[in-house]
């Protein structure tokens, strides 16, 4: 829950204030490329790769509070791959769930130790090594 309360604007009452509004993955996923740009410019052997949302649609929810979740999973996956890539991708399934994910092929971080986020549970994406890394359902 860490990340998810790190992404809350205290409003009235200390309560989390929703700005939701109607907005495309694909469109987020460009703002989000410039964004991270510079963070790439360190290190020439990581790219950063945003696959294309096909098939995931106009999302109403609130597009700065998934932006930030998604930033700060990308940071970190960054910050801990020396070589070859961060992956992110969203995908829409047929039970009406979008997911995103981050996966990179940088240093392992054991399963235990990823934030519990939905429903007090863990959950995870897996990279090429095979190990759960960055990512929220």
């Amino acid at each position: 829950m860490g990340l998810l309360r790190a992404a809350r604007q205290p409003g009235k009452g200390g309560k989390v204030v929703v700005r939701p509004h109607e907005f495309d993955v694909g469109a987020l996923f460009g703002a989000l490329r410039g964004m991270l740009r510079p963070l790439l410019t360190h290190n020439s052997s990581v790219s950063l790769v945003f696959e294309d949302p096909v098939g995931v649609p106009r999302l109403y929810t609130d597009e700065g509070k998934v932006s930030q979740i998604l930033r700060n999973f990308i940071s970190n996956a960054l910050k801990f791959t020396e070589r070859g890539e961060v992956r992110v991708s969203a995908k829409f399934s047929p039970d009406g769930l979008v997911t995103f994910a981050v996966a990179d092929t940088g240093r392992d971080r054991p399963f235990r130790s990823l934030p519990r986020v939905r429903s007090g549970r863990r959950d995870g994406c897996w990279s090429s090594s095979g190990q759960p890394r960055w990512c929220w359902t």
